[in-house]
């Protein structure tokens, strides 16, 4: 009797194994509910991809509604030049004594240009879209002076000075808004426009029957044009200074070379920018003969830029669906564990398709409005919405408060993301990290082998 209460004892008193064998049925049923979830999560992409391809769908629309304006309007300038294009005839004897004439063509730039305008921003409507346009005014100066000759081979005399043009390029010229002259000291003639498919310059101005006066006389030309968001110069002179002030807030340079100077981060409301170049910027000499050569490779200039594309802010934020579906759902998840209730996958379907919801009310809304008013809006209709029904499912303010001021932070700090360019990623990845920190923390002491018997070790 002493021996058996003594093995009664020791078996009573053994301490538990350390790995306890899992017996229950809570880990199968645990993986089938994950499973599910996720393959809701996947089915949600399919929605997801319809709302990107109406989001593209409605921009294409757009660029087809400043496209059609910019036709009436003018479009994106590019503004090059001056060059003058002088043609010359020789003869040569041939061996038989007959005579062939030959023709060359030599370009020559201008010794120094300078250009002083303002672009003028402007709005027009269309349907539903905005469309950004510009009317740029500015002076052109500049001289033909002090040629070096020394590049070409070539006998003046024989230039056929009525065939001779002065060429300014202009990429729009229906953009033109008044008849442009090139004035000289004491005289003033109407440029024309030309196109030609064969030349160096296809659209653009042209003045004809020039005399060999204009090698010693320092000209000015009055520009006034249309445009649309863009607007670039090649100016091709040995020294050349360009400047360009506007009232528009939002400029992004474009092209081989940044302004010397730029007031644009001084002033709020417009910008200030000078460019300076030299012949050693330039890929070709002063003066050439006959060689085709592309006069728009040091182009330069001014975008006027549109920093609130709702089209593009609400496709950045449908990156981030994965993340809005998928923090959704596993919040669910571990409510649903710890409170001991049960959801049904409808149940997720149907908060998963309000978050879907969520972005054709932000795209429909940025439409009409302000897109931090249209976020505003389109983000707590859908947190109410969910919020109301997790209270028709838990029946606890506890877990509705907290869930609520969980979306109000998962909402704000995506449109937060959104707002920063640069630093986006770094800010993205920190939140990521803190969010997956405070999951571990909270679910640290869940017995996930017995979830079913919701055991929760101490």
């Amino acid at each position: 009797m002493e021996n058996h209460n003594v093995e009664h004892n020791a078996q009573t008193s053994a301490p538990a194994p350390a790995n306890r064998a899992v017996t229950s049925s809570g880990s199968p049923k645990l993986l089938l509910k994950c499973s599910i979830i996720l393959l809701i999560i996947l089915l949600l992409l399919i929605p997801l991809s319809f709302i990107k391809s109406l989001i593209a769908e409605r921009a294409e629309r757009q660029q087809e509604v400043i496209g059609e304006v910019s036709s009436k309007w003018g479009g994106e300038q590019l503004l090059t030049g001056p060059v003058l294009e002088l043609p010359v005839s020789y003869t040569t004897r041939m061996k038989d004594g007959s005579e062939a004439v030959y023709k060359d063509l030599i370009y020559v730039l201008p010794s120094r240009l300078k250009l002083d305008g303002t672009i003028i921003p402007q709005e027009r409507h269309r349907s539903l879209y905005k469309v950004n346009l510009y009317n740029a005014r500015a002076k052109l100066t500049g001289d033909f002076r002090d040629i070096d000759w020394s590049q070409v081979n070539v006998d003046l005399s024989r230039v056929n000075w009525k065939d001779a043009r002065l060429i300014l390029g202009l990429s729009d010229p229906a953009g033109l808004t008044q008849e442009i002259f090139y004035k000289t000291p004491g005289s003033s003639r109407l440029f024309s426009a030309f196109q030609e498919s064969g030349g160096m310059l296809h659209e653009g101005l042209v003045l004809k029957n020039l005399s060999q006066d204009i090698f010693t006389q320092p000209f000015e030309i009055a520009l006034d044009f249309n445009g649309n968001s863009s607007l670039r110069m090649a100016p091709l002179a040995n020294e050349s200074e360009v400047r360009w002030t506007s009232s528009y807030p939002h400029p992004s340079y474009t092209g081989k070379f940044l302004p010397r100077k730029d007031s644009s981060r001084e002033q709020t409301k417009g910008f200030d920018a000078t460019w300076k170049t030299i012949t050693a910027h330039r890929p070709f000499p002063q003066v050439w003969i006959n060689k085709k050569t592309d006069l728009h490779e040091n182009a330069y200039g001014v975008n006027l830029v549109e920093p609130t594309n709702h089209y593009a802010q609400t496709e950045r934020v449908v990156k981030y669906a994965l993340l809005f579906i998928g923090l959704t759902f596993g919040v669910f998840f571990l409510i649903e564990t710890l409170q001991k209730l049960q959801l049904h996958p409808l149940q997720y379907i149907l908060v998963g398709l309000a978050m879907v919801i969520f972005y054709t009310l932000l795209l429909s809304f940025s439409e009409y409005m302000d897109f931090r008013w249209a976020y505003l809006i389109a983000a707590m209709a859908i947190i109410l919405l969910v919020s109301g029904y997790i209270k028709a499912i838990f029946k606890k303010l506890k877990i509705v408060s907290g869930f609520t001021a969980g979306l109000l932070v998962l909402y704000g700090y995506v449109y937060f993301l959104i707002q920063l360019e640069d630093m986006a990623l770094i800010f993205g990845s920190v939140a990521l990290f803190i969010l997956l920190a405070l999951i571990m923390y909270f679910t640290r002491k869940i017995d996930w082998y017995r979830i079913n018997s919701s055991v929760i070790s101490a």
